[in-house]
């Protein structure tokens, strides 16, 4: 047999729901400043939610006699579905916010005032029983466009996608299990307010929590991620660091060797970086690694990698790039670099750089390709500002097979 729920409790529950993670987002937001205006928009989210459950819970009927008029009827059935549009439209965007891993502009916030005036407006003109089902496809078309953002973007963040993919499939299972419960229910007084069970999950308790605790471990997932991505980069500059840099080539080469293709890697160093630092100080100094550092990083591929190796130092990763073609991008980053001073009444700055590759064939180690770079490096800094190249395959060969 159907058992009915009272309203009351599971519009408490929901509130409650709502509160406890809002507190739990609130804890977190400190360490989750790069992502504080996607917790601030979840935040409103939820504050828009329990705003919903306590505007319902103050419908006379429901906690408080029938002769009291707290909230009119007609102001009650059009403020709850519409701040529940409202708290689904800005859960789809803090969640866009937070897997693309941007900021929040003005547009941002179009979504939520175009689906909730929508909703009102057209509430308005509707009986009062009439207006929450017209919510329906609202909220449902908020479900569907954080789907689609989610599935978008899974890959960054496994865990909480999955937890919101969850949460998206409760809805479907509870939605058809609520249509179920109620074409079967008995029917009941016009004045017993009880609702099938599915109903209140669906509304207050299973998709609220589930879709929050998705958004607190996509969050984590993305300060992890941050977290790595600050152990493998040189701060100053933005380049990898020596071990985000082998870490890069590593990963690298098994697609390169797939490809059969040729492996080209520069070693860079700035000319008299030294006198730079003593005449001028040490913060000019980072001033010209910075500036160095951005040109390159602006006039490489997407598959390129630039790492730090140390001081003035600079490494340059090129897969499927050959000899020629990675003389080429070097130099004419050298041209970029020397064309424009780091800032007025500055000096210009210089490059000198040994340009070294091989077949990924025969490419085990990163170290004698290293170590032949550094070797022509060696010789363009006689004349500096200039980039000298040579090919290591016969000695790499010859290494192998003695090995």
């Amino acid at each position: 047999m159907l058992t009915f729920i009272d309203p009351a409790g599971l519009l408490f529950a929901g509130a409650l729901v709502g509160v406890v993670m809002v507190g739990a987002l609130i804890v977190v937001r400190p360490v989750a400043a790069d992502a504080g205006s996607a917790v601030n928009i979840w935040i409103a989210a939820q504050l828009a939610g329990i705003a919903a459950d306590i505007i319902a819970l103050l419908q006379p009927g429901i906690t408080l006699p029938e002769s009291w008029s707290s909230i009119p009827e007609n102001v009650a059935t059009l403020l709850f579905p519409s701040l529940i549009v409202a708290a689904a439209s800005l859960q789809a965007t803090s969640l866009r916010m937070l897997l693309s891993e941007r900021g929040a502009g003005p547009s941002d916030f179009l979504p939520t005032v175009v689906l909730t005036s929508a909703y009102a407006l057209i509430a308005q003109g509707l009986p009062s029983a009439d207006r929450q089902p017209v919510m329906l496809p609202f909220t449902l078309g908020c479900l569907i466009w954080t789907s689609t953002i989610v599935w978008r973007l899974r890959q960054r963040h496994r865990r909480g996608a999955g937890l919101i993919v969850v949460a998206m499939f409760l809805v479907m299972v509870l939605a058809a299990i609520d249509a179920v419960l109620t074409m079967n229910a008995p029917a009941l007084p016009a004045s017993d307010t009880r609702l099938p069970p599915a109903f209140g999950l669906i509304v207050n308790l299973t998709v609220p929590l589930a879709m929050s605790l998705g958004f607190i471990v996509a969050l984590f997932e993305r300060l992890h991620h941050k977290v790595v991505q600050m152990s493998n980069t040189d701060l100053l500059t933005g380049a990898l660091n020596r071990r985000g840099f082998m870490r890069e080539f590593d990963a690298a080469l098994p697609r390169v060797q797939q490809r059969s293709a040729a492996v080209s890697l520069a070693l860079i160093d700035i000319d008299r970086f030294k006198s730079i630092n003593d005449s001028l100080g040490h913060s000019a100094g980072d001033d010209v690694l910075v500036f160095v550092s951005q040109k390159i990083l602006a006039g490489i591929r997407a598959d390129d990698r630039l790492g730090r190796w140390g001081g003035e130092e600079f490494v340059l990763l090129m897969p499927d790039t050959s000899l020629q073609q990675a003389a080429r991008v070097v130099d004419r980053l050298r041209e970029q670099i020397s064309a424009a001073p780091v800032r007025d009444g500055f000096p210009i700055v210089t490059f000198s750089a040994g340009v070294a590759a091989v077949p990924a064939a025969v490419l085990h180690l990163i170290d004698p390709l290293v170590a032949e770079a550094d070797a022509l490096l060696y010789q363009a800094k006689v004349t500096r500002n200039c980039v000298v190249m040579s090919a290591i395959e016969g000695k790499l060969a010859r290494a192998d097979a003695s090995a």
